[in-house]
């Protein structure tokens, strides 16, 4: 019996290359605090991207928001810092129709209409708008928990006014009471985040902060964000935002509308790789714009189009052209705007090769080409689906 046991045993250790002082000590974890408290490093599963909508950006990001990690949208009022993250979840939803998201809307200023129009499912989606900045951490640790939730959005960090502020006159000091606050919302996230990760419950939390003046302030930079230091260290992704410009057009009376907003982002902190620090879009506003892009959409394909040429997924010249997709690898243009009309009328054809190109830059820096929709990559290379682990 005790010669099984040390063969068993001695199986084991080849089989987990670890040794023997090692295994026991993950059995003895494992007793004290659950199955999978301990893993080897290659069990962990690799991080998966949630699209943003925009091409340049998942570029940016290879591949979008980082799933299961902490991402932060911040700038000046009015750059599109909401928008990009309801239209992440938008996306999210798309590629996973069995889960649902998240909004804790404590500037109370959503717009459901607004949201569907950029492709949000308000079905599949809860919303609550708190009257106090206490109730917004126990609603988002609360929601952390729930197994059919993908993504938390928190819009914004500013909103969440602490109970202290709203019971004191407007004369009382009530100085670093949102640091505070905020600092117990970190330490939720890292408590409550670990535990759904050991259950295999890969949830997301988004946030929005916006910038505040500083008071008095004599050298450097005028501008600080609220909520003390350690909210905006626990993000492993900070995309900072701004407005360019505004360009005018005309509405199907002829009367002028804003055409567009080309928005810039720049990447202020990744953890997960990056291709290029800092690009630009377009948010499409005019309903009758003369790309035919529906109000709220980016418009991607041009951005596709130059980065297809520079990777060599599209080629020719002159009256002969070829672009490499599913449907169009033996077919030939003859001129380059009939590609881009193309991918502008089909869809996917247009997201297969703005994922090639992504696929592409992620073998460039030496990382392993994005899983398939719902599944996790494991660093063994093993595939593990969603719905198997949450």
């Amino acid at each position: 019996m005790a010669t099984t046991v040390r063969k068993r045993r001695a199986t084991t250790i080849r089989a987990s290359g670890l040794p023997e002082d090692a295994l026991e000590a993950i059995h003895r974890a494992e007793k004290r605090s659950g199955k999978g408290a301990v893993l080897r490093g290659d069990q962990l599963p690799r991080c998966n991207h949630i699209p943003t909508g925009s091409f340049i950006l998942d570029l940016a990001l290879l591949g979008g928001f980082p799933q299961s990690f902490p991402t932060m949208a911040y700038g000046k009022e009015s750059t599109g810092k909401s928008t990009l993250l309801l239209k992440g979840l938008a996306q999210y939803q798309k590629k996973n129709p069995d889960r649902i998201v998240g909004l804790i809307d404590s500037e109370g200023l959503y717009d459901p209409d607004w949201g569907a129009k950029l492709g949000v499912d308000t079905t599949r989606m809860l919303v609550t708008q708190p009257e106090t900045g206490e109730e917004a951490v126990d609603f988002f640790e609360d929601w952390l928990q729930i197994p059919s939730m993908g993504v938390v959005l928190i819009d914004s960090i500013p909103g969440c006014i602490p109970m202290q502020i709203l019971q004191k006159s407007a004369e009382d000091d009530t100085m670093a009471q949102l640091p505070r606050l905020m600092g117990k919302l970190c330490q939720k996230w890292i408590g409550t985040g670990n535990a759904e990760k050991r259950k295999g419950h890969f949830v997301t939390p988004w946030m929005v902060n916006q910038y505040r003046m500083k008071v008095g302030f004599v050298l450097g930079s005028p501008y600080t964000l609220p909520g003390g230091r350690q909210i905006n260290h626990i993000p492993t992704t900070k995309i900072k935002l701004a407005l360019a410009k505004t360009v005018m057009g005309k509405d199907s009376m002829g009367i002028d509308v804003p055409e567009y907003d080309e928005q810039l982002f720049k990447l202020e902190k990744t953890k997960h790789g990056a291709s290029i620090k800092e690009g630009a879009w377009q948010l499409i506003l005019n309903p009758d714009n003369e790309a035919g892009l529906e109000q709220g959409a980016y418009d991607n394909v041009h951005q596709i189009m130059t980065y297809g040429k520079k990777m060599g997924f599209i080629t020719g010249g002159g009256s002969s052209w070829k672009c490499l997709t599913k449907e169009t690898n033996s077919t030939k243009f003859g001129r380059l705007s009939e590609i881009s009309e193309f991918l502008q009328e089909h869809e996917e054809e247009r997201d297969t090769l703005a994922r090639s190109i992504i696929s592409h830059q992620r073998e460039m820096k030496g990382l392993n080409a994005l899983p398939p929709d719902g599944y996790l990559t494991s660093h063994i290379g093993r595939l593990v689906k969603l719905k198997e682990v949450s």
